[in-house]
């Protein structure tokens, strides 16, 4: 809800370029979606604006609004990687077969490079990947101000790190694989060199401007159009991600160049809390400050809910005291969710390791993110495959697990071998091993086949209407009757008469009732076998078109079965590295007369003219396709593996079903067939997932579930299965930014931690008292800090540690609570020193 006048205005902000600087809790991601909102009531069009977030949460929160108000939108809310991926695919600028590696699949084929090579080098792996992207860029001549090199301290051996570099390429360029750089540098090049004007965005809202790289800066400016309406929305005071390369000081530069507003208004945290925030804010990084102000009146803290304290004695004994005097009052005053952030992945593991045996469950969020695990890539790789048989990355996978590959390597190279020849692994684990090409060719050269196409009035099957069939029959090699029929809707035509050009009046004129429409195809294609351009669609379309008008036995039992042909798969399958499968560019590729109009009849003439013309082709390549299919032991090894529970699966597409439920299905047969072991760390990484699954994905048909959430976990960290039940969290303070705890503990706040033991310059400590700061602003209500006295190093030698010089600031806003190991307790007792 829109509460202020200083959120009304930014809402309103329709030209030219602003910079928004949002402090915590003064209602960002409403107004984000607001904003969006807003434009597309305007009537901007949702295909010129774009929404960039920083976090998976964000996007998920700002679509799920805008949807709610503005259903079947269009609008492009994500990541800046999932922009540039969908940019690549859409501008046909990189192979549909082209897949995308995530950082741990990178990481593992860093680690094969350096055995190929014999690296004897110590480079860490995210440092190669930061050389490799700037090698790249080099190669590509892009800007000094834009290129990124790798700190000394961080390349150990330039040659032998460069000769890594290179085979890592080489592999990705013979598998057609691509990183998450990969897809920052190709779209920045491709923009870079093409000023067209349909690549360019007239809305452009980007969040969490401090936190973009100067690479991601080039990419946003190329992407506007020369009057675009820009809009960031950034906070200075929360830069701390410098170490991936992030750059606030373009923000800070943009300043002069923009309309500069300020939310001033917080509704997250009292009076009390932003008195601390602001102060700390104030004297450490004034340069950058907005000073917020709390939306409810003034009220004073309640007892210890300012709290810091000082432990005399070592980290493990602070937070051994943290956890039996300060988290049990917590605990007793509150039901919302108490944080524990600290710095170091080591620090979070302490914590994570003594609430475990004080038997205290707890979510931790720190170390190898959850879904960079073992167990966690693979049972979600077997959802991938389920929902896109054609997701190379994951039958990796699954040749792992199922098909006898002892090596992702051996894996990679047979999986990519086995999708260029035309062969997908769901070919071998059906009932009966399909040979669409062989099968097809046989049917349409000896038999009868119904080619369809149809018009309608949106792409949601369960709200939209088949408002035209087209059909041609192809019989034995040879074109022959023709089929048309026009069915009447209720639904509005607004949207979509500009691209099939039929008209709700022409409808009115021409159209039958749907069941009469239904009926006259059904006999039309006579119980025979069809096929479509994108069958999954059209099918999809008639079969809820069937339902709704009582028609279930129309007679067109194969669109619902494997019975009906996809010529897209086929095309797929004998010209697998193509940029394009449209039916237009596929005419025109092959020299093949018929027109992509998106009238149904038309474009049916043309899919039927195209199937003709390949039709040799498939001949020619069926025998040797089914002669491979038959003889490779590891496709018979996957067959006898995975067959039986593929087909269940299938089979429960349209039957509810708990996803958690699914998934422990999954694992459980993993287990008996494959004996793939779970490890106590992997039962933990699979409970949390679990537990995310039975909260937020209700239970529905198979294939709603596989469309609905698969495509969110591909993208998930696990930071994003925080459901905000959990009473203990344990993060690093980097992970846990985006989020928000009634409750945080900030412990191990010392000199050497705040600031970091080896940060140098002043730009470094002003960024850790920014990484202070980012931890203290998840409080919503109770805020406890605490540092410890003693450090003892490897050798066992123990040293005096300072509470950190970042909080002098802000003492005086704290109750002082000191507390005392046991044993350094009762010695105080007995020399009667007690207070």
């Amino acid at each position: 809800m829109i509460v202020s006048e200083e959120q009304r205005r930014i809402v309103e902000l329709d030209h030219e370029s602003h910079i928004v600087l949002a402090p915590p809790g003064t209602g960002k991601t409403e107004l984000l979606a607001r904003r969006a909102e807003h434009a597309l009531k305007r009537g901007v069009p949702s295909e010129s604006m774009v929404c960039l977030t920083f976090t998976n949460r964000a996007a998920k929160e700002m679509k799920e609004r805008i949807d709610e108000r503005h259903p079947g939108n269009g609008l492009f809310v994500g990541n800046i990687h999932r922009f540039c991926a969908l940019h690549l695919f859409k501008k046909k600028l990189i192979p549909r077969f082209a897949s995308l590696l995530d950082e741990a699949e990178s990481s593992l084929l860093l680690e094969e490079c350096k055995k190929d090579v014999g690296y004897k080098g110590e480079t860490k792996n995210d440092s190669l990947l930061r050389l490799n992207a700037y090698l790249v860029q080099m190669e590509k001549e892009f800007p000094n101000e834009i290129l990124q090199l790798p700190s000394k301290e961080e390349i150990t051996s330039w040659e032998e790190d460069r000769e890594v570099c290179e085979k890592y390429r080489e592999i990705k360029r013979r598998n057609v694989l691509l990183d998450f750089d990969d897809l920052l540098i190709d779209v920045c090049s491709s923009l870079r060199g093409d000023n067209s004007p349909s690549l360019r965005y007239s809305w452009i809202q980007v969040d969490e401007a401090q936190d973009l790289n100067p690479l991601q800066w080039e990419i946003i400016r190329l992407i506007g159009a020369t009057d675009a309406h820009r809009v960031f929305f950034g906070d200075c005071d929360q830069a701390i991600f410098s170490f991936m390369g992030a750059k606030m000081e373009r923000l800070l530069d943009m300043r002069s160049e923009c309309g500069l507003h300020t939310l001033r208004t917080n509704y997250r945290s009292p009076s009390y809390l932003l008195e601390v925030f602001d102060r700390f804010a104030s004297s450490l990084f004034p340069e950058s400050r907005v000073q917020a102000e709390a939306a409810a009146a003034a009220e004073l803290p309640e007892e210890n809910a300012l709290l810091l304290s000082e432990v005399n004695g070592t980290n493990k004994e602070e937070a051994g005291l943290i956890l039996d005097r300060l988290l049990p009052d917590l605990l007793a005053k509150s039901l919302g969710q108490t944080a524990i952030l600290v710095r170091s992945n080591r620090s979070a593991d302490l914590y994570s390791s003594l609430l475990q045996e004080r038997k205290l469950e707890h979510f931790k969020i720190s170390g190898q993110d959850l879904f960079h695990s073992r167990v966690v890539k693979d049972l979600l790789a077997f959802l991938f495959c389920l929902s896109n048989e054609r997701d190379r990355v994951s039958w990796f996978r699954m040749f792992c697990v199922f098909g006898g590959c002892e090596t992702l390597k051996e894996a990679r190279e047979f999986v990519t071998e086995l999708f260029t020849a035309g062969l997908t692994p769901t070919d071998v684990l059906h009932e009966k091993k399909r040979y669409p090409l062989e099968e097809f060719a046989a049917h349409v050269r000896n038999e009868r086949i119904v080619v369809f196409d149809t018009e309608t009035t949106g792409l949601d099957a369960s709200q939209d209407d088949v408002i035209q069939i087209a059909a041609v029959e192809i019989v034995r090699g040879e074109k022959g009757r023709e089929f048309e029929v026009y069915l009447k809707t209720g639904r509005s035509l607004e949207e979509t008469e500009r691209i099939h050009n039929i008209s709700a009046l022409f409808l009115e004129e021409h159209g039958v009732d749907p069941k009469e429409g239904l009926r006259a195809f059904a006999d039309f294609v006579a119980g025979d076998r069809l096929a479509a351009h994108n069958l999954s669609f059209d099918s999809e379309m008639l079969l809820a078109a069937l339902e709704r008008c009582g028609m279930d036995d129309a007679g067109l039992e194969s669109l619902s079965g494997d019975e009906s042909f996809d010529t897209l798969d086929l095309v797929r399958r004998l010209h697998p590295k193509r940029l394009s499968y449209t039916l237009a560019d596929l005419l025109a590729d092959f020299s093949v007369p018929g027109e992509n109009t998106h009238n149904a009849l038309d474009d049916v003439r043309a899919t039927a003219n195209l199937v003709l013309h390949l039709l040799p082709e498939m001949e020619e390549r069926a025998a040797a396709l089914k002669e491979r299919c038959d003889n490779a032991p590891r496709l018979r090894k996957l067959r006898e593996k995975l067959s039986d529970f593929w087909v269940s699966c299938l089979r429960r597409l349209d039957e509810p079903t708990s996803l958690s439920d699914f998934v422990v299905d999954f694992l459980s047969f993993a287990g008996e067939r494959a004996g793939y072991e779970l490890n106590r760390k992997d039962l933990g990484n699979v409970a949390k997932l679990l537990r995310h699954m039975e909260i937020r994905c209700a239970e529905a048909p198979l294939k709603t579930l596989l469309k609905k959430h698969i495509p969110e976990y591909r993208y998930f960290r696990e930071a994003d299965l925080v459901t905000g039940d959990e009473r203990i969290v344990v993060s690093t303070v980097h992970k846990a930014k985006g989020l928000q705890f009634e409750n945080v503990v900030v412990p191990e706040c010392v000199d050497d931690i705040y600031p970091w033991w080896n940060s140098e310059t002043d730009e470094a400590r002003t960024e850790d008292a920014r990484v202070l700061y980012v931890a203290m602003t998840r409080a919503m209500k109770r805020l406890i800090l605490s540092n410890h006295t003693i450090s003892v190093n490897q050798w066992g030698r123990r040293f005096h540690k300072k509470r950190s010089p970042f909080l002098r600031c802000v003492e005086s806003c704290f109750r002082r609570m000191d507390l005392l190991p046991l044993s350094m307790e009762r010695s105080e007792r007995i020399s009667g020193t007690w207070k």
